[in-house]
């Protein structure tokens, strides 16, 4: 219960570059588990929180936003993005270095050889050790939508087959006009706060463009704005939008476990 509950401890405020522990949060019916919690401090936007429990248990959570290098308050120094000390069991996600332990293939970064929406998979490269469970994150420095993998099968010695938790295909439209990089649709796709920017806006023969933005006029349609101008585009013409294609980036970071 408090490791589930350990997920929701720091939040980002986005006040400059500052970190703050805002709150600790612990679900439970009947007592508590949790019995003091404080904070450790970090350099610039890390920040780190040490819980203990009832039983005597002692969890301390570290967090470096970007994957910068940081040295806490408490004399741990973390070379990555998150760690966690539980009872002297130390996970870490995306961390190379953490209380001078090494972690090997920390953060990978794949490439996407190609896409099937229809099974939710995606072939992808270059990521070791992956397995059933495990999340990765499609186009991490853009929309950066994460998935989990429900299966994989090997194709060759370098390349994967991942079954996703969903598919990648969000939505499928069809042109009623276009103006260079604005185009506008027949069909109303979810476009409010943001949440199609960075996908991929793909054609029938393969050809894409990246969505800078996108919104609803009205209830019927969708208007986009990509990254690229497409002159041939035909009134008709039908489109899907995915999180990925082919030649985009994969990056998984997966948990490792030292006593």
């Amino acid at each position: 219960r408090v490791l589930f509950a350990i997920t929701r401890l720091i939040s980002h405020l986005g006040v400059g570059s500052t970190t703050c522990i805002d709150l600790v949060f612990e679900p439970r019916l009947g007592g508590a588990t949790l019995a003091a919690a404080r904070t450790i401090a970090g350099p610039d936007a890390a920040a780190g929180v040490e819980l203990t429990t009832r039983a005597g248990r002692r969890i301390a959570l570290y967090w470096s936003p970007g994957g910068q290098q940081a040295h806490f308050a408490d004399g741990v120094g973390l070379d990555g993005a998150l760690a966690a000390d539980i009872d002297g069991e130390l996970y870490t996600c995306g961390a190379r270095r953490c209380k001078n332990r090494a972690f090997a293939h920390a953060i990978q970064h794949g490439a996407i050889l190609g896409v099937d929406p229809s099974t939710c998979s995606i072939d992808v490269e270059r990521l070791a050790d992956i397995a059933v469970g495990d999340r990765i994150v499609v186009n991490p420095q853009g929309r950066g939508r994460g998935y989990r993998v429900e299966a994989i099968e090997r194709l060759d010695s370098d390349c994967l087959r991942l079954r996703l938790d969903i598919t990648t295909l969000l939505g499928r439209t069809r042109v009623l006009s276009a103006a260079e990089s604005l185009i506008e649709m027949d069909h109303h796709l979810i476009a409010r706060t943001g949440y199609l920017h960075g996908a991929r806006l793909l054609r029938a023969d393969g050809a894409w463009a990246e969505i800078t933005d996108a919104h609803n006029p009205d209830a019927g349609r969708t208007t986009v704005r990509t990254t690229s101008a497409w002159p041939d585009l035909a009134p008709g013409e039908w489109l899907e939008v995915v999180d990925c294609v082919a030649g985009d980036e994969v990056l998984f970071e997966p948990v490792r476990k030292t006593d």
